[in-house]
């Protein structure tokens, strides 16, 4: 079987059934949900039709890490029983092929059909969550805490980032503009204060300084280039536009509905006792979160201890669940082979990515992690798997770009020994 237009068009069905109905969850967490059968679907039917996915030599790092935890995992699983160490194989296995197939879908529909699509579906999902917020629907936590249509609080912001940066860089290779990056940010603050998430909103300040940080930069250098004056007045003007209306509208809805405004100065006042909570807790915070356990168990940091059977560690350690740091996680979970794989695939991915403020974009989910595991989370792969190829179409372009220079050159050096003959 091959792709054709059909093919096409239900690979691109697939996703977006698939990246819409990933933040649905149905059942308990830890097990698959909705999306992520679909997701499966998705994997068989691009297999099927391409018979092979993309390669590139940096996914053998991917993939002897994904091999390397299902070793892990199953001898665990030999030896203790615990069904979610088989789990926690099986989800790596899938979040791999998600991942390959992303890749694969983006090269079959062209980079900029993949983006327009992936720009507005992201853009739909923010919306569509703070509405439910503010309809009074979605899930709470506790009393104050908003987790949309997720099991928990930060499940929820580990996607707000993520969906941040998709559309920041989705909106810029579309447009090369910064105006989708700001509404992103500005929707996912909004989101992140409804949960009430404190790692997420420090994940989102790192997205934030980084596009200040950008903005900055590109001001600096328009002082010292020639700039279309229409298009700069476009520029400023859109802007200018999208900030007043947005003020205009948070303004008018906070005076003007009661419900509200109290909601609001509510949410505002919980996040930030909880902010200082957590302040005032200190290194309490890294036993709360399993942190412990790497000096209390530092035999494990050769070749990783695996996940499940987390009774193991109550000798030792009052928190026996699982480790809430992605990279403390990492190290302990699989060893420094583990550590190396993955660091291995990630240098790789920060290299090709061509421009500084998307590298600081890549950041952010780690710095979020420090509080949260999120590898083995599906959406953490396919974040990226937009970054592999935001990198693979804007170094495409360049190449583009340079080859097209390049014939230009060509043809003016050989017009110019033409009439130099002629003469």
């Amino acid at each position: 079987m091959k792709f054709g237009l059909a093919g096409v068009k239900m690979t691109i069905f697939m996703y977006l059934s698939t990246i819409l109905l990933l933040p649905l969850y149905l059942w308990e967490s830890g097990l698959p949900q909705v999306g992520h059968y679909l997701g499966a679907l998705w994997v068989i039917f691009t297999l099927l039709m391409s018979r092979k996915f993309y390669w590139h030599f940096h996914f053998r790092y991917l993939i002897l890490l994904v091999i390397y935890a299902a070793i892990v995992n199953s001898l665990v699983f030999s030896h203790y029983l615990d069904p979610y160490s088989l789990l926690s194989a099986g989800y790596y296995i899938y979040n791999l092929l998600l991942f390959l197939t992303l890749v694969e879908t983006a090269r079959r529909t062209g980079y900029q059909v993949f983006f327009k699509l992936t720009l507005y579906a992201f853009l739909l999902l923010l919306l569509a969550q703070i509405i439910l917020n503010f309809m009074g629907l979605g899930r709470l936590f506790g009393e104050s805490r908003f987790m949309g249509t997720f099991n928990d609080p930060n499940q929820f912001a580990h996607w707000i980032l993520w969906s941040v940066i998709i559309v920041a860089i989705s909106s810029w290779y579309l447009y090369k503009t910064f105006l989708g990056a700001w509404v992103g940010l500005g929707l996912g603050v909004v989101l992140l204060i409804l949960s009430a998430s404190r790692s997420g909103l420090v994940g989102m300040v790192w997205v934030g300084f980084s596009l200040f940080i950008t903005l900055f930069f590109n001001a600096f250098d328009a002082m010292y280039k020639k700039l279309n004056p229409v298009n700069l007045a476009r520029s400023l003007l859109v802007s200018t536009l999208l900030f007043v209306t947005t003020i205009g509208c948070l303004v008018a809805a906070f005076y003007l509905l009661p419900n509200i405004q109290t909601k609001i100065t509510d949410q505002v006042e919980f996040f930030t006792s909880r902010a200082t909570e957590g302040l005032v807790k200190g290194g309490e915070n890294f036993e709360e979160r399993g942190y412990d356990r790497l000096w209390k168990f530092p035999e494990y940091l050769l070749l990783g201890s695996g996940e499940g059977a987390n009774e193991r560690w109550s000798e030792r350690t009052s928190f026996t669940g699982e480790i809430h740091s992605t990279l403390a996680g990492l190290a302990f979970y699989y060893g420094l082979p583990g550590v190396v794989m993955f660091f291995g695939f990630l240098y790789n991915l920060w290299r090709r990515i061509p421009y500084i403020w998307m590298r600081l974009l890549l950041i952010a989910p780690f710095i979020y992690s420090l509080s949260t595991y999120n590898l083995r989370n599906s959406m953490f792969w396919v974040g990226m798997g937009i970054f592999w190829i935001i990198a693979d179409a804007l170094r495409g372009r360049q190449k583009s770009q340079s080859e097209r220079e390049w014939l230009t050159s060509s043809r003016e050096y050989r017009s110019f020994r033409e009439e130099k003959n002629e003469q």
